[in-house]
């Protein structure tokens, strides 16, 4: 059963609820809440009660049972993947890292196994690194060593190849940042085409709808640029957040303004 609640701002999120905060009386089990659009839809499911819910993303909510096993509910509460798993994290990129009974797998949102950590260690040698695969972003993860980064789509395929930056961060809106093993630092897509190398002055808060706030030391302003590096809004600005679609929120002159 859902409650509607109209929110002030849209959120993508799935949190836990004072029953009897929100709907005026307590209830028999426990109550979370989907934040869809500007309507929170309070889920009251007798299955609640039955797990404990420990977070949620991108449709599933990741719960363990009594027998200590992690599986995953949909928002209405169903069962679509079985407390199976000794271990497990929330969904991202419609990847999650689970630990089965043959090792760690990374599976997609109906529990098919995408591909096993193993497949990717074994394209290393063992005895002289360790690699570590990073959670997934915009669809693709970072393999790392102690000296070298590589990329992987949510197949376990090398998109980027290890050894070709030194260090590197995850991608955002089809961005990446990388360094190389003189810490000269560049901009990336995800076919490792470089999109630009950045201002020493500015620094760069990841990009979001095509466009990553910058900051810049010299004025101790706030402005954008795009995806080739392009200054597109002169750093002018007190403050500045995302844009979302075509609109972002910005302060200047001590008022909020917006584009």
């Amino acid at each position: 059963m859902k409650h509607n609640l109209k929110l002030g701002s849209k959120l993508s999120l799935v949190i836990a609820l004072s029953a009897s905060l929100l709907l005026g009386a307590p209830l028999t089990q426990p109550v979370y809440a989907e934040a869809n659009a500007n309507v929170l839809e309070v889920i009251e499911t007798a299955s609640l009660s039955q797990v404990e819910v420990t977070g949620a993303s991108e449709g599933r909510m990741l719960f363990y049972d009594d027998s200590g096993k992690y599986g995953f509910m949909d928002y209405e509460g169903n069962i679509v993947i079985p407390a199976k798993y000794e271990y497990a994290t929330m969904f991202s990129s419609g990847i999650a890292e689970v630990e089965t009974e043959n090792g760690v797998a990374y599976i997609d949102l109906d529990g098919n196994i995408a591909f096993y950590a193993q497949d990717i260690l074994d394209q290393f040698d063992l005895d002289s690194v360790y690699p570590e695969i990073q959670s997934f972003s915009d669809g693709v993860a970072v393999v790392s060593t102690y000296d070298s980064v590589g990329y992987i789509n949510t197949k376990g395929e090398f998109i980027i190849p290890m050894d070709t930056y030194y260090n590197g961060y995850k991608f955002t809106d089809g961005v990446a940042e990388v360094y190389d093993s003189n810490y000269k630092t560049t901009y990336i897509d995800k076919d490792g085409n470089t999109l630009f190398e950045p201002n020493p002055d500015l620094s760069y808060y990841g990009f979001v709808n095509g466009m990553s706030i910058i900051y810049n030391y010299d004025n101790s302003q706030y402005g954008y640029v795009d995806k080739s590096g392009e200054i597109v809004i002169k750093t002018t600005l007190d403050d500045a957040t995302d844009f979302v679609g075509d609109i972002a929120v910005y302060s200047e002159l001590g008022k909020k303004r917006h584009y």
